[in-house]
């Protein structure tokens, strides 16, 4: 039986310091670290927190750890205290945070600057920071008069502030392929007799190199990678972080299809940095982590050993492409 939906709110720079920062602050803040090493450490928050999970099943002791590395004493006791409080709880870490962070990197952070890995009290602020970007202030008129909400206008604002986050009702994995597996298949089929029929899961094939089971496959793959072994590996083996070309070594799937596979799903910062200042509309606009869930990173670029890893900014945007990614691709025609 599905127990009862609880409440849960975000810890933000507000909240704690009694006002409310910018974004351009923000951005400030974010600017100071290294791109790899902000986008590094965004990843090993997706991961060894699980964050795409649902809380109660993220890990608590990678939750303390974190808390430990990113706040002061007195904050990491309230931090803890608020997420043991109900009605409602209160939690530090999200997907929409991580991901505003790691978007900010993509378009302001260069290879200059702090590395974040070895200043990890300084994440806490940008943590908290970010969480104060998602609130629009449109519902204050309601808080503060008796007035009752009435009219388009009203219903509009409310929206706006109660865009889905989904931590708390995380995709139910299974359901999501099989659901996904029979839009692109049989379901379509039923339709190829029609003149507009466009053939998805073909023109998919034909551009990529892979049948609609080999994409399904790898997805399920790469998504298990990055599960709870990986949250309890990082701490002793941080290097395991970023997906290579090593780990479908040990598959029956062939290198070029392997290749075929990421290219279509990952980007570099440079290249995503072109399309964000193209096409970017704020703060909760994660479009391009949805075209892009892995982010191509190269390391070592001045030594011999120089070699390149992929980093997950998001499993439930990776676990959506199982349908949408063949749609993607066909868009692009």
């Amino acid at each position: 039986m599905r127990s009862a939906a609880q409440l849960a709110v975000y810890e933000t720079f507000e909240d704690v310091y009694g006002r409310k920062s910018t974004i351009d602050e923000l951005i400030a803040e974010v600017a100071t670290f290294t791109q790899q090493s902000v986008l590094w450490v965004c990843a090993v928050v997706v991961a060894g927190l699980q964050l795409w999970n649902k809380v109660e099943l993220q890990p608590f002791g990678i939750y303390v750890r974190l808390l430990s590395l990113y706040f002061d004493p007195s904050l990491r006791g309230r931090f803890i205290t608020g997420y043991w409080s109900s009605e409602p709880r209160r939690l530090v870490f999200h997907r929409r945070q991580i991901l505003l962070i790691a978007k900010l990197a993509v378009l302001h952070c260069s290879a200059r600057g702090t590395d974040l890995r070895f200043n990890a009290d300084r994440f806490g602020s940008v943590l908290l920071k970010a969480n104060d970007q998602f609130d629009y202030g449109l519902l204050a008129q309601f808080k503060d008069s008796d007035r009752p909400v009435a009219g388009r206008e009203d219903f509009a604002k409310i929206i706006a502030e109660m865009v889905a986050v989904g931590e708390d009702a995380s995709a139910e994995i299974l359901p999501l392929m099989t659901l996904s597996h029979l839009m692109l298949t049989r379901f379509a089929n039923e339709l190829r007799s029609r003149p507009d029929f466009v053939d998805v899961a073909g023109e998919y094939q034909k551009a990529a190199g892979l049948t609609i089971e080999e994409f399904e496959a790898m997805i399920f793959g790469v998504h298990s990678r990055f599960g709870a072994e990986m949250s309890k590996k990082l701490i002793t083996d941080p290097g395991v972080l970023p997906l290579k070309d090593e780990n479908f070594a040990t598959t029956a799937i062939p290198v070029d299809k392997a290749s075929a596979f990421v290219d279509s799903l990952a980007a570099g910062p440079s290249a995503m940095a072109h399309d964000l200042q193209r096409d970017n509309n704020g703060p909760n606009d994660f479009t391009i982590f949805r075209k892009f869930p892995l982010i191509r990173q190269y390391y070592n670029l001045h030594l011999k050993t120089a070699w390149c890893g992929f980093l997950m900014m998001d499993n439930l945007f990776f676990l959506e492409k199982v349908l949408t990614g063949p749609y993607w691709n066909a868009n692009a025609i």
